[in-house]
């Protein structure tokens, strides 16, 4: 469930003993929840995931659409009439290099075997053999909420945020340079944002059904 904007503003309000907005204005709040909901979907893609169908360039070299945070998976192929196709498999790039040096200079195909991915450039990807111009993929990847500008927007992650977008408006409040500056409390609520984001990791992560039961 998305959560109500002046939730979050009026959670850090009271908190910050300023309910008039008068020391922190909403319009700055504002974009510090917009920065907030990125570092949370950077620190934890799974809170912003989405699978989406996109047309490959010709070659090898893959970009992903614009406002795309991280890659997390290239699943399968799409056929021309946009049935399910096969399943693409990630393979490590150096062990194709030394396999098969020109694998970057074969014929162009319309069905993807592999992709390749570095964690350096999360938002681009090769692919093998290379693409043929206009083919279709399924990938899954996280991107960044859209920006809220308003008490009655909701900002499109789960209720399950809400503590840890306030502790980080708190501590971009705190932080400012300002005569209400306090550099302990902003990394008290900094830390309380990492380590909310941690937690949820841990139990996600015990909680997937990918792990077993002993």
């Amino acid at each position: 469930m998305p959560i109500r904007v002046g939730d979050i503003l009026k959670r850090a309000s009271i908190t910050l003993n300023d309910e008039e907005f008068v020391r922190w204005t909403k319009e700055e709040l504002y974009g510090w929840v917009n920065d907030g909901a990125c570092e949370v979907v950077l620190r934890r893609p799974a809170a912003r995931a989405v699978t989406s169908a996109i047309t490959l360039v010709a070659g090898t070299f893959q970009a992903m659409p614009e406002g795309t945070l991280n890659l997390m998976d290239v699943v399968r192929n799409i056929k021309a009439d946009g049935s399910a196709g096969r399943p693409v498999r990630r393979i490590d790039r150096q062990l194709l290099d030394d396999q098969l040096p020109t694998w970057q200079e074969m014929k162009q195909a319309d069905v993807v075997k592999h992709f390749m991915f570095e964690e350096a450039t999360p938002t681009t990807f090769y692919v093998y053999p290379p693409a043929k111009d206009g083919i279709k993929v399924d990938v899954l990847h996280s991107e960044a909420p859209p920006l809220i500008t308003d008490d009655e927007d909701m900002l499109q992650l789960d209720r399950a945020y809400l503590g840890p977008v306030v502790s980080y408006v708190m501590y971009r409040c705190l932080a400012k340079d300002s005569e209400y500056a306090n550099a302990a409390m902003a990394t008290g609520h900094f830390q309380a944002f990492t380590e909310a984001l941690g937690v949820q990791n841990e139990v996600t992560n015990a909680a997937s059904p990918n792990v077993r039961s002993v």
